[in-house]
């Protein structure tokens, strides 16, 4: 009867080992997951911060070339000097961005590096995409200029490629973390429908929303862009 009790005994202590083992394994898990979650975060804040730079310094771009914006937005003219993508350290090569339809122009820090203006050190892109900016003059309906201009900060990829987007758990941390960090400029392009803001290929609908603000993608980049971009989503 002891040896049966101890051999009872014996199995029940195995049976406490092995759920031991389990619930150990699932706290390093747990434990795990949460620094990979704060690393996201840390990486996401650490980008938001890069982008607030990027927005301070391309805004006073603009600003102190106000005049050849507008005439690179209304006409082309001095778009290659102003609205560039990709250009080397030294100032050549890169790629012109702008339209006299959407009165658009684009560029992005590779242009503030060029220019002198960039901090040394800082990197013009994340894993994500360039830091770039999409500016927009706005016309009535006559049309004429009102004066007033709009300026859309993205990640955009240097290639012109996208990969397939997916909202996954990473991705709505680092979104929080970033938003976070920015404020009410900050915002995001979701994937489908997420809080009112849609970007949807079946009905065509790209928006970019944020704290009390929302835009039209179409506003800022061509139907070919829109295309890519919506080739992109899920849906």
């Amino acid at each position: 009867m002891r040896k049966a009790q101890r051999r009872l005994q014996r199995g029940a202590l195995l049976v406490e080992l092995v759920i031991g083992a389990a619930v150990l394994g699932l706290v390093i898990a747990y434990v795990l997951d949460m620094q990979r979650q704060n690393d996201v975060q840390l990486k996401a804040k650490s980008d938001a911060e890069a982008q607030s730079m990027f927005i301070q310094v391309a805004s006073q771009y603009f600003l102190n070339n106000r005049t050849a914006y507008d005439a690179a937005m209304d006409t082309g003219v001095s778009a290659n000097q102003y609205c560039m993508l990709g250009v080397n350290a030294d100032g050549t090569g890169g790629t012109q961005a702008n339209s006299t339809t959407l009165h658009t122009c684009a560029f992005d820090a590779t242009l503030l590096v060029a220019k002198g203006l960039w901090p040394e050190g800082l990197s013009t892109e994340t894993k994500d995409g360039r830091f770039t900016v999409i500016l927009r003059r706005i016309y009535d309906a006559t049309p004429a200029a009102t004066g007033g201009h709009e300026a859309f900060f993205v990640l955009a990829s240097p290639s012109g490629a996208l990969t397939s987007a997916s909202m996954n758990r990473d991705t709505s941390t680092a979104l929080a973390a970033g938003k976070a960090s920015l404020g009410t400029v900050g915002g995001y392009v979701p994937v489908g429908n997420m809080g009112g803001c849609s970007a949807v290929r079946s009905t065509s609908t790209y928006q970019a929303c944020g704290e009390g603000w929302q835009v039209n993608l179409s506003n800022f980049i061509s139907p070919t862009e829109l295309t890519t971009f919506g080739n992109a989503l899920p849906n």
